[in-house]
């Protein structure tokens, strides 16, 4: 590479590290939904399941007698 084709690549390494932000966002997304799709949750049957949140399982705790 000559000098002046260096030159012309770092006048653009702006557009160079925004495409690089870019592939690199692209690739993580590309790997999370990769890893939403492989967790099968059809054999997990939920139908009776109750879900309580946490303040309001502490809120119902039993109280300490001394």
């Amino acid at each position: 590479m000559s000098g002046t084709t260096l030159e012309a690549v770092l006048r653009r390494e702006r557009a160079i590290l925004a495409a690089a932000l870019v592939a690199v966002t692209a690739l993580a997304w590309i790997y999370i939904l990769q890893l939403a799709r492989s967790m099968d949750m059809g054999s997990m049957d939920m139908t009776g399941f109750r879900m309580m949140s946490t303040g309001f399982a502490m809120a119902m705790a039993p109280a300490r007698t001394p």
